[in-house]
């Protein structure tokens, strides 16, 4: 949808020589004017112009003034179109035809013959709405993309308070506030829960052999290992140095145990790669379950 071009007014006018006399009476007030002898044409010019001034006859063939303004209406609330200030040109002078303009969406009315001042007033008025509406629709997606980045900040920081930095596992203080909800539930439903927690075989040997930065990899490296053995509903979690700990709910301890060996020969098979170094990688496991 192509932005309004300022001070743009369109015209829908059937009558050759009105349609003339109203669009010079605009462009000597300095607006650029569309004119458009039916209804139809008139849709497909505000669907390229996006949005505007639209001063329309009433009566015109085809599709009138009303019928128009209906359409235009309907395209505004699809979105298919940005906001329009409709002006009603009409003959009528009784209240009902005046009401039924407005029902139908227009923003204003006048009535034929018209003083060349009245139509320029009410025009500006027109351009005094659509620039009021315009600022507000700015001003909203300004609002709605602070708000964007406001969720977005407040969500990394949650995942920052919630995430161990190196490994990407959830911390120690986000693994036991889950592992305190899975117990209750356990409590209340009493179903199974099971907690595996395992470390890393002589990791000091491993930081002194070959450096913290090769211990830091080992970690990555095991953190990895372990997301990928467990069950999808299963929370790993760093406890701190080289302890790590996954809470199982709704298993027992067999199963448990199952998913323990899954994990042990996972972080086993083959040996981390740091530099041209391969650190051969064990762990040690314990199971534990949840019971009345």
């Amino acid at each position: 949808m192509r932005k309004t071009l300022e001070r743009v007014a369109t015209i829908v006018e059937d009558d050759a020589a009105s349609r003339r006399l109203l669009q010079r009476q605009l462009e000597l007030a300095g607006y650029t004017v569309r004119a458009a002898s039916n209804g139809r044409d008139a849709i497909e010019m505000m669907s390229e112009l996006g949005s505007g001034i639209v001063i329309a006859d009433w009566s015109m063939p085809e599709l009138d003034g009303i019928q128009l303004c209906r359409a235009l209406r309907e395209l505004e609330s699809m979105q298919a179109l940005g906001s329009i200030y409709y002006i009603l040109l009409t003959a009528h002078t009784g209240k009902e035809q005046v009401i039924e303009g407005l029902a139908a969406g227009a923003n204003d009315y006048l009535t034929k013959p018209y003083h060349s001042g009245e139509l320029l007033a009410r025009v500006q008025v027109g351009e005094r709405v659509l620039g009021l509406q315009e600022e507000l629709r700015r001003q909203t997606v300004e609002f709605q993309k602070a708000n964007l980045e406001l969720a977005l900040l407040s969500r990394k920081l949650d995942d920052m308070a919630n995430t161990d930095a190196l490994t990407g596992l959830s911390n120690r203080r986000c693994l036991l506030a889950r592992l305190k909800e899975a117990w209750d539930s356990s409590t209340r439903g009493g179903q199974s829960l099971s907690c595996i927690m395992l470390d890393i075989d002589k990791f000091k040997r491993i930081n002194d052999t070959y450096g913290h930065e090769a211990g830091d990899e080992v970690l990555k490296a095991t953190a990895t290992r372990l997301r990928g053995s467990v069950r999808r509903p299963d929370m790993c979690g760093r406890l701190g140095g080289e302890e790590f700990a996954v809470v199982c709910a709704g298993i027992d301890s067999a199963t448990a145990s199952t998913v323990a060996e899954r994990i042990r020969h996972a972080i086993s098979a083959t040996p981390v790669r740091c530099g041209d170094k391969e650190i051969p990688v064990t762990t040690s496991c314990g199971v534990a379950q949840r019971d009345d």
